[in-house]
């Protein structure tokens, strides 16, 4: 059996890195649940004034087919209103973001949306998202291939 390395940080420093992690999740999960509404599916459909009856089933249907992500909060998915075009359909370009950044956690797709690239003019990818669909899909592209060393 091989031992584990012994780090050379000592458990102060240990214990100030924890803690400047810690800061940092912070403020990133405040960053994407600030940034834009999240709704149920109930807050969801109550914009429309013939609300389906299968909510719920139809989202579900939607994430199965990757043309939606969500959130969980308290135990109930929490769906990003940006996701959605006015009549409460997926924005079909969502569904190609999400090939993109397939294997991503459900909270690194969503803190994706929120910050702000260079790709996009210093814009972030959900405030674009109809308007400049293609590029969106290209800044996530370039986002997996990661920088290029020439």
């Amino acid at each position: 059996m091989v031992a584990a390395p012994k780090s050379n940080a000592s458990k102060e420093d240990r214990e100030k890195a924890d803690a400047m992690l810690a800061r940092m999740r912070a403020k990133a999960f405040r960053m994407v649940m600030d940034g834009t509404s999240w709704l149920s599916a109930t807050e969801l459909f109550a914009e429309l004034p013939d609300k389906p009856l299968n909510a719920d089933t139809m989202l579900a249907g939607w994430l199965e087919q990757g043309r939606i992500f969500a959130l969980e909060k308290n135990g109930v998915p929490i769906y990003p209103r940006y996701a959605f075009d006015a009549m409460l359909e997926p924005v079909p370009i969502v569904r190609e973001v999400l090939e993109v950044l397939r294997g991503r956690a459900p909270f690194q797709i969503a803190a994706w949306f929120e910050s702000a690239t260079t790709y996009l003019d210093g814009k972030r990818p959900r405030e674009v998202l109809v308007e400049e669909g293609a590029a969106v899909v290209i800044a996530a592209q370039r986002m997996v291939e990661g920088p290029v060393h020439g």
